[in-house]
């Protein structure tokens, strides 16, 4: 993905990464030396009733798995949103247990026109209820630090980014 002058690196100090959640299964790694992974990007409007941002830069993108909705739409045949010089990292190793555990592919009301599309893809509060450790943030970026991921398991919460408009602001702006 090229740079995009509104998409500025986040300033973080030596020690520091910060993740970020644009929507979906759709999260951005940023290090303190300003690189910037993205990590399964969806397809606009296809299953998800919103449109992938086009203001994101990237210095790579990791695809867990091939998806309609995980890998900017290759899997189905569309162009991929980022560059040819953009790295793509593709079925990554299995990993330790994590400190941190941060869910995705939930519905995010506010984003979907429609309360039953997608079918089968459900709120993320039901799945919450009884869990220990849960914060859920009002950002959707959260800055963490090797110490800070030693304080044993949690559960943290994004909401979506803010560069994605509710369905309520796009239909009023697709109406004007």
């Amino acid at each position: 993905m090229a740079a995009v002058p509104s998409d500025s690196p986040l300033h973080l100090e030596s020690e520091e990464v910060a993740v970020e959640s644009i929507a979906h299964a759709c999260f951005r790694i940023h290090s303190a030396r300003g690189s910037r992974i993205l990590i399964d990007p969806y397809a606009s409007r296809v299953w998800l009733g919103y449109d992938f941002p086009g203001e994101l830069t990237a210095d790579a993108v990791l695809i867990t798995h091939p998806h309609l909705d995980h890998d900017g739409g290759e899997f189905i045949g569309r162009k991929a949103p980022w560059t040819t010089e953009v790295r793509v990292l593709r079925d990554p190793e299995a990993t330790v247990r994590p400190r941190i555990l941060i869910p995705m592919h939930y519905r995010h009301p506010d984003l979907e026109s429609s309360a039953d599309s997608p079918r089968g893809l459900g709120r993320i509060d039901p799945w919450l209820v009884g869990r220990q450790g849960v914060t859920e943030l009002t950002s959707n970026y959260a800055v963490f630090t090797k110490r800070s991921l030693t304080c044993g398991e949690r559960i943290v919460v994004f909401p979506h980014s803010p560069k994605i408009p509710a369905a309520r602001s796009r239909a009023s702006r697709e109406g004007e």
